[in-house]
């Protein structure tokens, strides 16, 4: 049920993963004109709350005021000295940790200890650097990009998956902030392809799901993953689970890349959003978020199921990321060879690597998205639809917001 019937070329050469100006451009072209995650509603759980991150060498601040979440550069206008070093804490009023200068949650001065001796000072003159700041679901993000679109457009079908996926019954379990030493887009092309789960993963996926179960489907800037098939004891964990929980079981695993970098993941019983950002063509950042289904049911049972549950996802998350970051870096040191072997090539279970590739590809050269969506792929009323070559899936199930999205 892949899209491709053959095997499928090598896009990007390996100094696309290795060069410095190929990872500038990427910078300036897919990155700072985009949105990135930085974190979820859970971190900042009331007014004062902050936590910092930096982006693309940008420090930021995330502060929590009056139930808004507001993003800052955190340097303070005074001596250019960063507010906090803190990864997170508590800050009632924004205040600088050097000379104690404080300001408005617009990032205006409030207060400016010793004043007079700045005078003359307009109103206005100084102040903190505003970054647009939405959320979507129980997730926050940010755009360096005061043109950027606003975050439904630039998430696409993205949006919703993510509000599916980390709704109220859906609990946090876990956070993931993490440096691999390897290029970003190596760990995403990762993500999207299935092919190396027997090998790096053959006691928690065991082997790569059957190609009648595996539906792919394209658009412009994302691709999906929809399967059913998995290892028979998870599947057998999961039911068990959900009848105790009291909901009603979704069998499926989703698999969802939004271009560049944000990838969301559903599984019956967990969930999560990641995204990838470079820190050098050699060194990534992965900040992920975990979530857990909680179920309906307030019975001591259920309670202890809820339990056992978070322990398990969390467990089975963070052996599947293990993993995961003891090959990639040996990808890049590969790609880093002076010499290659003849090689570089997809297989039709790895398509979705070929289309990110050609995303990337055409967005460095200047020719827009990779594959525009064709009719064959994805019909235009089923925007997340299974395997749609014949014009539609043939799902009883699936309906006009698409099969890929999670009921």
């Amino acid at each position: 049920m892949f899209v491709s019937d053959t095997h499928l070329p090598q896009v990007l050469a390996p100094e696309a993963y290795t060069s410095p100006e190929f990872h500038q451009r990427e910078i300036d072209k897919l990155f700072l004109p985009g949105w990135f995650f930085v974190g979820a509603k859970w971190e900042l759980p009331y007014d004062g709350s902050f936590f910092t991150r930096e982006i693309l060498g940008h420090p930021i601040i995330v502060w929590r005021i009056n139930g808004e979440h507001r993003a800052y550069l955190n340097v303070c206008a005074h001596r250019m000295c960063m507010l906090t070093h803190k990864a997170t804490g508590e800050m009632p009023k924004l205040k600088c940790q050097y000379h104690g200068w404080e300001y408005d949650e617009t990032g205006n001065t409030k207060r400016i200890p010793d004043a007079k001796s700045f005078r003359p000072l307009e109103n206005g003159l100084l102040g903190l650097r505003t970054f647009r700041c939405e959320t979507v679901g129980q997730c926050i993000f940010l755009t360096l990009n005061e043109n950027a679109p606003p975050l439904d457009e630039y998430l696409g079908p993205g949006h919703e998956m993510i509000e599916r996926v980390t709704a109220s019954h859906w609990e946090p379990n876990g956070t993931g902030d993490r440096v691999i030493e390897c290029n970003w887009k190596i760990y995403l092309e990762n993500t999207v392809e299935s092919y190396h789960a027997e090998a790096v993963h053959p006691t928690s996926l065991v082997t790569f799901p059957p190609e009648n179960e595996c539906f792919h489907t394209f658009g412009p800037r994302w691709s999906l993953l929809r399967t059913a098939g998995k290892p028979d004891n998870l599947d057998k964990m999961d039911i068990v689970a959900h009848r105790w929980l009291g909901v009603t079981r979704d069998p499926d695993y989703y698999n969802m890349l939004v271009y560049p970098n944000l990838a969301i993941g559903k599984m019956p019983l967990m969930s999560w959003v990641d995204q990838a950002i470079p820190c050098g063509p050699n060194q990534m950042r992965i900040i992920a978020r975990g979530f857990t289904q909680t179920g309906l049911k307030k019975s001591v049972k259920a309670r202890i199921m809820r339990f056992f549950v978070r322990k398990w996802t969390g467990a089975f998350l963070a052996q599947l990321v293990r993993e995961d970051c003891s090959v990639l870096p040996d990808v890049q040191r590969g790609l880093r060879s002076p010499l290659q072997p003849k090689g570089g090539l997809i297989s039709a279970r790895e398509e979705r690597v070929f289309h990110f590739q050609k995303f990337i590809d055409g967005a460095m050269s200047g020719s827009g998205p990779a594959l525009e969506r064709p009719a064959e792929w994805l019909p235009a009323d089923n925007p997340l639809g299974q395997d749609c070559r014949a014009g539609g899936c043939g799902s009883d199930a699936c309906t006009p917001a698409g099969h890929g999205v999670v009921e």
